[in-house]
């Protein structure tokens, strides 16, 4: 049966012979990401490729799988955004007030 076959190789490999099996496998593979906002506790979960130039590493005695893209939050997503805006908007209506008075 080839599981057994695979079992078998995979006891005989080294690191290094793993580290090329997952980047053999590496097109296969996605990462689901969970990313909780800060704003309500929404979660969402991103499914990401890994890497097509370096998929996977050693660091340290370990294999690290590396992703393709980093995860972007919107910033209209977060927590700090509607803090943001208030203080923008506040802003907008002190230099309407300069300007009607004719300062600047």
């Amino acid at each position: 049966m080839i599981k057994d076959k695979i079992i078998d190789l995979y006891t005989e490999m080294d690191m290094h012979d793993k580290e090329f099996m997952v980047g053999l496998l590496a097109k296969d593979i996605f990462v689901p990401v969970e990313i909780d906002y800060q704003d309500g506790g929404k979660t969402v979960a991103h499914c990401m490729d890994l890497d097509r130039e370096m998929p996977v590493c050693f660091n340290g005695a370990s294999l690290q799988l590396n992703l393709e893209d980093t995860v972007k939050v919107r910033y209209v997503e977060t927590k700090d955004y509607k803090e943001t805006l208030d203080l923008v908007k506040n802003l907008e209506k002190d230099v309407n007030k300069l300007v009607k008075n004719g300062k600047k």
